[in-house]
C-alpha cells in the first residue's frame, strides 16, 4: 500500500467522523490515536465491515495491519475469511496456508484448517479437503469438522469411512447432529443399526417429534411404510402436545414438520405462517416453507 493510500486509510479507520461509526461499529475504536492503534483495532474494524458486507473496506483494514504490524500472522486468517466471503477460494487457501505455516495455537489451527477444507471442497479438491478436515480434528475435535467430513465421504460413496468417522464424532462430542448423520449413513446398509443409534435420543429427548420424523424417513427409505407412518402419527401427537402446552414459533414449526410428513401441507403452511409472523427469521420455518412451496410447484 502506497504512503498516500495508507494515510487515507488510516484516516478512515481512526476518524471519529468515519461513516462506519454511524453503522454499528464501536465508537471507541474511531477515537484511538494513531500511536495507540494495535492490530486488534483493525481486526475489529474489519469484522464490523465484514458484518456490513463491505468486504473491500474490510480488506483495507487488513492491509493496514500488514503495513503497520507485519509481524501479525492473524491477518492471514482474517484475509482467508474475507476471500471466502468473496468466493475467491484459491486466494483464501493461499492466505490460510500462510497463516497455518506460522506458529498458531491448536484452537486457531482447527478453525483455519476447517476454513481451508471448505475452500478445497468448493474447488473439488476432495483429497486435500479430507486432509484438512483430519488436521482440524487432530488440532481440536469439533462438531462441524466431523459433520462436514462425514458428508464429503458419503458424497464420495465412502459410506463405511463416513460411519467410522461419525462414530468417533459421536463418542467425542455426543452432538445430536452427529448422531443423526451417523444414523443416516448406517441406514443405507443396516436399518437396525441406524435405529439403535437413534434410540438414545428418542429415549431422552423431552420432545421427540424431530427424532420420530427422522426414524420415519429412514424406515420409509428401507421399505417399511407401515412403521414409518406410525412414527409420523406419533410425531404429530408429540407436536400437538407441545403446541397445547406452549404455543411458540418453534412448536408450530415442529407441528408443521409432522403435518408435512403426513402430506397435510395446507395445515403445515398455516402453522409456518403463524410461526414466521411471530419470528420472521426462524430458519427451520423458512426452510420448511420453501420446501413445501417448492414441492407444490
Amino acid at each position: 500500500m502506497r504512503r498516500g493510500s495508507l494515510a487515507v486509510a488510516l484516516g478512515l479507520a481512526l476518524s471519529p467522523s468515519s461513516a462506519l461509526a454511524h453503522e454499528g461499529a464501536p465508537l471507541t475504536l474511531s477515537r484511538l490515536d494513531f500511536d495507540a492503534a494495535g492490530p486488534a483495532v483493525f481486526y475489529e474494524r474489519a469484522e464490523s465491515y465484514r458484518n456490513l458486507r463491505r468486504i473491500d473496506d474490510a480488506l483495507v483494514m487488513l492491509e493496514l495491519v500488514e503495513a503497520l504490524h507485519p509481524e501479525a500472522s492473524r491477518v492471514w486468517l482474517e484475509r482467508g475469511r474475507l476471500e471466502r466471503d468473496r468466493g475467491r477460494h484459491a486466494a483464501a487457501i493461499d492466505a490460510l496456508t500462510r497463516y497455518l505455516d506460522s506458529e498458531v495455537s491448536a484452537a486457531n489451527a482447527h478453525g483455519a484448517y476447517l476454513l481451508r477444507a471448505r475452500s478445497n471442497a468448493e474447488l473439488g479438491r476432495t483429497a486435500r479437503a479430507l486432509d484438512d478436515y483430519r488436521a482440524a480434528l487432530a488440532a481440536s475435535p469439533g462438531v462441524d469438522a466431523y459433520f462436514e467430513a462425514g458428508r464429503l465421504l458419503r458424497a464420495l460413496d465412502r459410506d463405511r469411512d463416513a460411519e467410522a468417522l461419525l462414530a468417533r464424532g459421536v463418542a467425542s462430542t455426543g452432538a445430536a447432529v452427529l448422531v443423526e448423520a451417523l444414523a443416516r449413513a448406517q441406514a443405507t446398509r443396516d436399518l437396525e443399526a441406524a435405529e439403535a443409534t437413534l434410540a438414545p435420543l428418542l429415549a431422552s429427548a423431552p420432545v421427540k417429534t424431530r427424532w420420530l420424523l427422522v426414524r420415519a424417513e429412514l424406515r420409509a427409505a428401507g421399505g417399511h411404510a407401515e412403521s414409518a407412518a406410525a412414527d409420523r402419527r406419533a410425531a404429530l401427537a408429540e407436536a400437538q402436545r407441545l403446541v397445547a402446552r406452549r404455543p411458540t414459533p418453534l412448536a408450530w414449526t415442529a407441528r408443521a414438520a409432522a403435518l408435512h410428513a403426513l402430506g397435510r401441507d395446507a395445515e403445515a403452511r398455516r402453522d409456518l405462517e403463524r410461526a414466521l409472523k411471530r419470528s420472521p427469521e426462524l430458519t427451520p420455518a423458512t426452510e420448511l416453507l420453501a420446501a413445501i412451496e417448492g414441492g407444490a410447484r
